[in-house]
C-alpha cells in the first residue's frame, strides 16, 4: 500500500519541498495507516470488503479471496517520526489540507509555491484569500455585484484603483468567494497535472459555468499556477 500510494502523489510536491523525506516517505505512511486502519475494520468476508473490490476493480472481475488485513498496524522504524511530523501539519491544516496537497499538488495549504517558494502568510480572521493575478477591478465589480465603496471597506488598497487596471498582488477579504490556486504541470514530464476547469469546480463544490463566469478574463485552459475566483461553498 505504502508503495503504492508513491505513485499517486502529485508531481508538484516532491518539486516543491525538495523532496524532503518526511513529505516523501511520511505523507505516504500517513495514508497508509490510514488506508489499512479501515480495511481492518471491515469484516473479511463480509459484503464491504466485496463492495470495496467491486469499486475499485468493477463488478465484472472475478472476486478475490481475502487473506486478512494487519492489525493494529504500525508505521515501522524511522516511518513513525516522519507520520508524527505529519500528524503535526494535519493538526495546523487538516485531514483534507494533507490530501490536496499530496493528490491535487495544491500547495498552498503547505503555504508554498509550486516553485517551493514560502507564501506571505494571509492576515488571521476574517474572510482573507489571495488576490487573483492578472484580475480588473471592473471584472470583479461586475461578477461580485459590489460596487468599489463596498469593496473598499475591507480594501481598502481598491478605494481609488482605477476599475481598468489589474488587482493589486495584496490579500483581499470578499465575503461569499475564495481564491483556487491552479495546480499545473511543473516540467513537461507530467502534462497530465494540469487542472481543467472541471476538477476545479468539483473541488469547490460548483460548475465549470460558475467558475468561468467569475473569472471572465480567463479564456482557454485554467493557468498554472495562478489564483482563480470561485465560490466560497
Amino acid at each position: 500500500m505504502h508503495e503504492y500510494l508513491h505513485t499517486l502523489e502529485h508531481p508538484c510536491l516532491s518539486l516543491a519541498t525538495g523532496k524532503s523525506t518526511v513529505v516523501r516517505e511520511g505523507f505516504c505512511e500517513y495514508l497508509t495507516l490510514q488506508v489499512i486502519t479501515k480495511l481492518a475494520a471491515m469484516d473479511a468476508d463480509g459484503q464491504d470488503m466485496l463492495a470495496l473490490q467491486h469499486q475499485i476493480e468493477g463488478a465484472d472481475l472475478p472476486s478475490w479471496k481475502h487473506n486478512g488485513t494487519i492489525k493494529d498496524y504500525q508505521a515501522p522504524g524511522d516511518y513513525a517520526g516522519h507520520v508524527e511530523r505529519v500528524r503535526q501539519v494535519v493538526a495546523l491544516i487538516g485531514d483534507n489540507g494533507v490530501k490536496a496537497a499530496f493528490f491535487q499538488g495544491h500547495l498552498e495549504f503547505l503555504n508554498l509555491y509550486q516553485s517551493g517558494t514560502p507564501m506571505k502568510p494571509l492576515p488571521a480572521g476574517g474572510t482573507w484569500m489571495r488576490a487573483p493575478e492578472e484580475y480588473p477591478l471592473e471584472d470583479l465589480l461586475r461578477v461580485t455585484g459590489c460596487s468599489q465603496a463596498e469593496l473598499a471597506v475591507e480594501n481598502p488598497q481598491l478605494e481609488k484603483l482605477p476599475p481598468a487596471d489589474f488587482l493589486p498582488i495584496e490579500p483581499l477579504s470578499i465575503q461569499g468567494y475564495r481564491t483556487h490556486l491552479v495546480a499545473g504541470a511543473w516540467h513537461d514530464d507530467h502534462p497530465d497535472a494540469a487542472e481543467t476547469w472541471e476538477q476545479i469546480a468539483h473541488q469547490n463544490g460548483t460548475t465549470p459555468d460558475v467558475v468561468k463566469k467569475l473569472n471572465p478574463a480567463r479564456t482557454g485552459e485554467p493557468p498554472s499556477f495562478r489564483h482563480v475566483l470561485v465560490p466560497e461553498v
